[in-house]
């Protein structure tokens, strides 16, 4: 019997929020795609960044603002419940060290969630070591 956090069977909230993700995605690429044709003849998608698109000085700017911050909201939302399962493990060890005959596993539960949220963020620090503007900026 699954429990509220299995994700072996996706309910349908976790279904809705990653139909959400993906179509933030699409999203995104087709309001990026659509602003590039209305930027005027000096501007060349593959000389200049995506943030010069909207700009204090760049044509309807706000359409692009708005877009990118629903996206990336969308997009949050959508990581956050994906991690909530490895989230669980720091509740999980907090309702151990309350019950009598749990105790002991309370600290092994902890600290497993922390490996692997350890582990989550060197693997994301790795990817952006290897981007030559990213990994600059971490040192």
């Amino acid at each position: 019997m699954c429990s509220a956090l299995c994700t072996a069977h996706p309910g349908p909230s976790t279904r809705r929020w990653a139909r959400v993700g993906i179509a933030a995605q699409v999203i995104f690429v087709a309001s990026w795609l659509a602003a590039a044709s209305w930027q005027g003849p000096r501007y060349r998608v593959l000389a200049h960044s995506i943030s010069e698109m909207y700009a204090r000085t760049a044509p309807h700017p706000t359409f692009l603002l708005i877009v990118f911050t629903l996206c990336g909201a969308a997009t949050i939302l959508f990581a956050l419940r994906s991690v909530w399962p490895a989230l669980a493990g720091f509740f999980l060890a907090h309702a151990m060290r309350r019950a009598p005959g749990r105790r002991a596993w309370a600290w092994p539960a902890r600290w497993t969630a922390v490996l692997f949220l350890a582990l989550g963020a060197a693997s994301v620090l790795e990817v952006l070591g290897d981007h030559p503007g990213a990994g600059s900026a971490l040192g």
